[in-house]
């Protein structure tokens, strides 16, 4: 987009997407899907309507917080929604979030993108439950990936943990951002999405198993050397 649009708001017609920079005063709906950024970077909105079927895709490309200060550099995609009622009704299954993940990705990763509103916690509190009935879909950049987006290529993590051996998924919420300096103002406060890579539950879920039978063997081979000293 990569412009300033002051209209009463932007439909994206089914098939059409909506990309850049720039902002549109006004709330942003239809069947399209929007991808926020440069590749990346931050688009700016007074509300997204996602009850039309509206798609979303985000590329983070770094751990932490984006530089919310560059619109067309932030290193994260932010889609920064900035009414008081950011979105004009929650998202559902129909409503898909495409996320791409950059070089790096690994456990313990945590990034900030994706929607970010001026809206406090205090003022706002349904940003978790608005945005977690959305579909998911999480790619990780890899050159023998088959998925391609904005001219990279990426395997979906499914495909990205069978090639590396790894049991990684991600984990979604949102946290307050105490201060972000957008080139268009200095917001206190807002509230952005959080991602955090973590080992899958079934993973975790055997590592305990493996311990409790470390454990369980470990107290076997105690009780036998001290019944085979109170034989002696």
């Amino acid at each position: 987009m990569g412009r300033s649009d002051k209209t009463a708001g932007l439909t994206v017609q089914s098939g059409g997407v909506l990309g850049g920079s720039g902002a549109v005063f006004g709330t942003v709906g239809g069947s399209g899907q929007v991808g926020p950024g440069n590749s990346p970077g931050i688009f700016t909105s007074t509300a997204t309507d996602p009850s039309g079927g509206l798609d979303y895709a985000f590329e983070l490309t770094g751990t932490g917080a984006p530089i919310w200060s560059s619109g067309t550099a932030s290193v994260n995609d932010v889609w920064r929604l900035t009414g008081a009622t950011p979105f004009a009704s929650s998202l559902t299954a129909t409503n898909v979030i495409d996320v791409y993940f950059g070089a790096g990705f690994a456990e313990n990763n945590t990034y900030l993108g994706g929607f970010f509103t001026d809206a406090t916690a205090a003022s706002f509190a349904g940003f978790e439950s608005t945005v977690n009935g959305a579909t998911y879909n999480f790619f990780v950049l890899d050159a023998g990936g088959t998925t391609s987006y904005l001219g990279n290529t990426y395997r979906t993590l499914t495909q990205w943990n069978t090639a590396n051996s790894l049991s990684l998924s991600v984990q979604r919420s949102v946290t307050t951002v105490g201060t972000a300096n957008f080139t268009g103002g200095t917001v206190t406060n807002g509230q952005v999405m959080e991602f955090v890579v973590v080992p899958e539950p079934s993973a975790l879920a055997l590592a305990g198993i493996g311990l409790t039978l470390a454990g369980l063997a470990s107290w076997r081979r105690r009780r036998t050397t001290a019944a085979v000293g109170e034989c002696g």
